[in-house]
């Protein structure tokens, strides 16, 4: 706001002012003039046409001084601007001038003295005069007072209307900005009626509050009784009701008073002086309802026994009737954690903390859910944690007495027994148990299973069915049982052990706790004939060999004639055998200097295993025989030799067992080893032993069985 106004008075100058040639020489000084009424602290400018020295606070003058006087002066020596802080006096109104005589002030460059200046503003910090004008005469009942402002002001309110021996100020007229307000004065009593505003309660246009001002007004009321309204109800306890009378009363006590219907309250005490007593009102026990309070016509007289007519009616409600807890709502159900409890009041209360509901066995909620203060219902949830997990308890819920209040300040009374919950908390896992089987099983068999508390909605898919060992599965199906005891079918499938078990959370009991773990039941199965596997010599043999036949798991009813052989004979009992293996020497029927094949079968179902599952078909064994010894071809040079030869052995087929020892020689050494060898073929070196100058022969034998074919048989 300073700047702003620092700024018009700059451009009100450059306006405004043009320097003549003849003042061209001196400073000029310029104050300009404020056009807006001021009524607190305020700045203005002075302005010299080029700087000055020597210019200070002292050479400014106000006038008249009484007006305002400068409390702050801004510039120095060099300046050509200087501001002033000027502050009005209070309770003053007029034109103040601001002037700065010729010469106080030098230019700062050639020494002239500045020239004189002056401006004005309009100063007023009087506020609004205020004029309160009541009613010509004596008024008898209601009357309008004016209240008039010079200027108009702005916040004059009904409530800054003081008036006094128990009148009431009603039906105020006016708004901001306007000179004259208006309002009905109600008075009590007879008498002088004093109507007042107090300073500073409205404001003009410039800030300044109001003067005060007052008038008193003379009420002369015809007999008149006012019973005042009371306390605000309801109320459960002694109150008090004043009473006012417009004149002297002879007396007054508290068989005047009529309440209606007596049975709720008694006037129990009447004190006071004419004319305003005080009635002390009780209201009976255990009783709500409103009671109307008044004086009835003729009840009193004044002191010139004159009757006084009926008073008006006050109605007070009174309450002494306690609240009660019309229900607890709790689960009528186990439960297996927390829950809500609504509490339903007979009427609305108050201050009834989460902490008031009575609650045993578990913890009352931290707070409520639903339900505010004044309300007649209220939800919470219990917290059970303090029931561990794996353990029953039983959780009591009640209300007691002067736990919550009604609007009265009435405690409520204790919930009745049967109004209390009492509700089973359940953390217990139901444990299921399989009952025992017995024996190997190799078609469906039955199963019990019994759990330690009811279970619902148990079926075939909660049981577990899996493998142990060997092929063994299974499924299971028609669950018959409610409660805690049921029933079930297995089917088994493939040959092992077959475990039975009920995982964890299959079911859940009445209070929603899954089902914990079963134990495993393992039982033994099998719906699989025993497979026979036939193990014989898998090199070419040349004589009796031996054939194990070995079951998969124990047999009976097996027997050498359960084997069928072709190019064999057989003996009628077993070489060895055993529940799973058995051993039989077969004697090949092919002739000498032949070969041929033996084979070995064993058809389904000949033997049977524990569950009388009879065996699977055995994959037909083979065996070669070979009874065609092999042959050797001797190759030797067949030209005469003088030195070192090679000799080659071929045999007709694969040997073993051929080694230089098996090799005869006449007239000539052998070499240590085979010069090359194969399973077939042998080359030896041979040197002959005949002296130079003779002749001779060198002979080469190799007998018979010095090498063996596969299946032993002696070249």
């Amino acid at each position: 706001m300073k700047k702003l106004l620092l700024s018009l008075i700059v451009l009100g100058l450059l306006i405004n002012w043009m320097p003549t040639s003849a003042e061209a020489d001196a400073p000029v000084t310029n104050i300009p003039s404020i056009t807006r009424t001021q009524s607190g602290v305020f700045h203005a400018a002075i302005i010299f046409g080029e700087a000055v020295d020597g210019f200070t606070q002292s050479d400014i003058t106000l006038s008249p001084s009484g007006l305002a006087s400068v409390t702050r002066f801004t510039g120095s020596d060099g300046d050509s601007q200087y501001t002033i802080q000027i502050t009005p006096a209070d309770g003053q109104e007029g034109t103040l001038t601001i002037s700065v005589a010729a010469d106080v002030a030098t230019a700062t460059t050639g020494g002239e003295g500045n020239q004189a200046g002056s401006g004005t503003v309009a100063i007023d910090t009087l506020g609004s005069t205020l004029t309160i004008t009541p009613p010509t005469g004596t008024p008898t009942g209601a009357f309008d007072v004016t209240f008039a402002f010079v200027p108009t002001v702005t916040g004059f309110a009904q409530d800054d209307i003081v008036v006094t021996n128990g009148a009431r100020v009603t039906s105020f007229t006016g708004s901001d900005n306007d000179t004259s307000y208006t309002a009905t004065i109600i008075p009590k009593v007879t008498g002088n009626v004093q109507i007042s505003v107090s300073a500073d309660k409205a404001q003009d246009d410039l800030g300044n509050g109001n003067i005060a001002a007052s008038a008193t007004v003379a009420v002369d009321l015809p007999h008149g009784i006012m019973v005042m309204e009371p306390d605000d109800g309801p109320h459960n306890a002694a109150f008090e009701v004043m009473i006012m009378f417009t004149e002297t009363v002879g007396s007054f006590t508290a068989s005047d008073i009529t309440l209606s219907p007596s049975s709720l309250a008694t006037v129990t005490s009447v004190t006071g002086n004419e004319p305003t007593y005080t009635a002390t009102i009780t209201p009976a026990n255990n009783k709500s309802g409103d009671v109307d309070i008044s004086v009835a016509a003729g009840a009193v007289q004044d002191s010139n026994s004159m009757n006084y007519p009926a008073s008006n009616t006050v109605t007070v409600a009174v309450d002494t009737e306690r609240p009660t807890v019309d229900s607890i709502t709790a689960p009528t159900t186990a439960q297996n954690g927390d829950f809500d409890v609504t509490v339903e009041f007979s009427e609305d209360v108050y201050n009834f903390d989460s902490s008031d509901l009575s609650v045993s066995g578990a913890s009352a909620p931290s707070s409520w859910d639903e339900g505010d203060d004044g309300d007649d219902e209220y939800t919470g949830t219990i917290d059970t944690s303090s029931i561990s997990s794996g353990r029953t308890g039983t959780v009591t819920i009640s209300v007691g007495s002067n736990a919550a209040e009604d609007a009265a300040g009435n405690g409520n009374s204790a919930s009745a027994s049967s109004v209390d919950k009492t509700v089973t908390v359940d953390k217990k896992k139901p444990t299921p148990t399989i009952g025992s089987v017995s024996g190997t099983k190799n078609a469906a068999f039955t199963i019990n299973i019994t759990f330690d508390e009811s279970v619902t909605d148990f079926g075939a898919s909660d049981i577990s069915l899996s493998k142990q060992s060997g092929t063994a599965g299974g499924t299971a199906s028609g669950v018959t049982g409610s409660g805690t005891t049921y029933s079930a079918t297995i089917t088994p499938t493939g040959t092992g052990t077959l475990r039975i078990s009920i995982s964890a959370g299959a079911v859940e009991d009445g209070a929603g706790n899954t089902s914990q773990a079963s134990a495993n039941v393992d039982v033994s199965v099998d719906t699989e004939g025993p497979t026979v596997t036939i193990s014989a010599p898998t090199t070419d043999q040349n004589g009796a060999f031996d054939v194990t036949f070995t079951f998969s798991e124990a047999v009976t009813g097996f027997t050498t004639g359960d084997v069928t052989v072709s190019n064999a004979n057989k003996p009628n009992s077993w070489k060895s055998s055993s529940t799973t293996t058995y051993t039989l020497t077969l004697t090949p029927t092919i002739t000498d200097g032949n070969t041929g094949t033996v084979t070995i079968d064993v058809a389904a179902d000949v033997a049977q295993d524990s569950g009388n599952n009879g065996n699977k078909a055995a994959t037909q064994a083979t065996v070669d025989v070979d009874k065609d010894p092999p042959t050797l071809t001797i190759t030797a040079p067949t030209t005469d030799q003088n030195g070192a030869f090679d000799a080659t052995f071929t045999f007709d087929q694969d040997v073993t067992g051929f080694e230089l020892s098996d090799v005869s020689v006449t007239s000539a050494d052998k070499a240590s080893s085979w010069k090359s060898s194969t399973a077939t073929e042998y080359v030896l070196t041979l040197t002959p032993t005949i002296a130079d100058g003779a002749t001779g022969t060198v002979t080469i034998d190799v007998a018979a069985d010095a090498a063996m074919d596969a299946a032993s048989n002696g070249n």
